[in-house]
């Protein structure tokens, strides 16, 4: 399983070789800019970069997706299925390394802009709206750390939901036109139905008058919406192993 993840991560890392190679590229012309006092360059390294990291979720998304599709057009994709991981294991390993393949574009991402706001944050005084942020936080009785976590385990439910939906609809297209043209297609249209359809539910969940007085309010607004993205999640993972265990002919 272990050496399944690492294979499975060097191949995100090779997907997104230039994604990282540019992002070095572009910090490189920031600090330069900024040390020789060239405003224009440094302004539109600076522009570039946070641009380029804002987009860096559906990059890895891409990135997570476009794997598996390669692994069932391909000739060379069928060996990752001949090895001793059930289909089960397989996605999961999937998963986990697109997961570590986000993390490494947040890690740099994160020392990149932490490098750029320190020389940048003076003149913004962005230390100081930080500040204020932090000072906002714990007047309105709200952990940040505690915010932060669990905004990031709404986004992590979010991100597998739609990992998982797009592993379901490759393998529901993979299932009914295999060695056919337009597959690709087919679980591209399969996906945003599913998606159109997951979204009509979600909001049918929400809650219609919602009065958020604390945090607390706010996180049970979300909660029903974020059942109905784990329980999609978990299906359509034990979905797409299913039918490539079951179903697919590889």
């Amino acid at each position: 399983m272990l050496k399944m993840i690492k294979y499975e991560y060097r191949r995100i890392i090779g997907f997104l070789g230039i994604v990282f190679g540019s992002l070095v590229v572009l910090e490189i012309l920031f600090l330069l800019g900024s040390a020789l006092d060239m405003n224009g360059i440094s302004a539109f390294s600076f522009a570039v970069l946070t641009l380029e990291i804002s987009l860096g979720y559906i990059v890895i998304l891409s990135a997570g997706i476009k794997t598996y599709s390669d692994d069932l057009k391909k000739k060379e994709g069928y060996l990752v299925f001949m090895t001793p991981i059930s289909s089960y294991g397989i996605l999961a390993a999937k998963m986990i390394s697109t997961f570590l393949a986000g993390v490494s574009f947040v890690v740099i991402s994160v020392i990149f802009e932490m490098i750029n706001f320190d020389i940048i944050g003076a003149e913004f005084n962005i230390k100081e709206f930080m500040n204020f942020m932090a000072f906002a936080f714990k007047d309105a009785g709200i952990d940040y750390r505690l915010a932060i976590f669990i905004a990031f385990l709404l986004f992590l439910i979010a991100f597998y939901m739609i990992i998982t939906m797009a592993y379901f609809a490759i393998s529901i297209s993979a299932t009914i036109l295999q060695n056919k043209k337009g597959k690709g297609i087919i679980s591209v249209v399969i996906f945003v139905v599913f998606y159109i359809i997951i979204t009509i539910v979600a909001d049918a969940v929400k809650p219609d008058v919602v009065t958020i007085n604390n945090f607390s309010d706010a996180m049970l607004s979300v909660l029903p919406q974020y059942i109905v993205y784990l329980t999609v999640a978990v299906l359509s993972y034990f979905g797409a192993a299913y039918l490539l265990d079951k179903k697919i002919s590889l």
